[in-house]
């Protein structure tokens, strides 16, 4: 089972859809193997957390009411911009999956 320090469970985007603005961000406690109540967090807080060391991982909905694992999540430079994915592809986007937006 994975170890981050923080897990993703929604996401904001911009109006075309290439940037996420901001992310429902929850600190996660492996001793308690749950995670805090997920808040409002901007996406550059998340780029500089991941760049500071901090391990992010999606968590999407499993459609019974909960979550389940999903991907770790990594900045990726591209021609001087940062973008957070979790599939390491080096596409001029973010990408964190499937997770519902707010």
């Amino acid at each position: 089972m994975p170890n981050p320090d923080y897990v993703i469970t929604k996401v904001s985007y911009d109006s075309d859809h290439s940037r996420i603005t901001d992310v429902k961000r929850g600190g996660y406690d492996n001793s308690e193997t749950e995670f805090s109540t997920p808040s409002k967090t901007s996406r550059q807080s998340v780029v500089d957390s991941i760049e500071s060391g901090d391990d992010y991982y999606t968590v999407p909905p499993d459609g019974d009411g909960g979550y389940t694992w999903g991907d770790s999540v990594e900045v990726i430079p591209i021609d001087g911009e940062k973008f957070i994915r979790t599939d390491g592809n080096r596409v001029k986007e973010d990408n964190l999956g499937s997770l519902p937006e707010f």
